[in-house]
């Protein structure tokens, strides 16, 4: 995994979602200084951190990890027809 977009991702989707590194912080108990580790792109973050900040910010996990950008999706209405939804993350 490219830890840099990885941080990239994390903080457009912070700022998207108008969440600061302190309020993340509580919301998946995660120190501050860990988080600030993340944002940078120098640091690894592990799975469950993964999970739980793509959660707090509304993005898959396996999309952070990836960098995010414009993604398609395959949905199922609720008369089971189904369409294409593009997404920017």
């Amino acid at each position: 995994m490219n830890t840099k977009v990885f941080a990239e991702c994390m903080k457009r989707n912070m700022d998207k979602q108008g969440i600061t590194t302190e309020v993340l912080s509580e919301m998946v108990g995660v120190p501050v200084p860990r988080l600030k580790e993340l944002e940078t792109g120098e640091f690894m973050p592990k799975a469950k951190e993964i999970i739980a900040i793509g959660k707090a910010i509304k993005v898959p996990p396996l999309i952070l990890m990836k960098g995010g950008g414009m993604v398609h999706s395959l949905c199922v209405d609720e008369k089971g027809k189904r369409y294409g939804k593009w997404e920017e993350y």
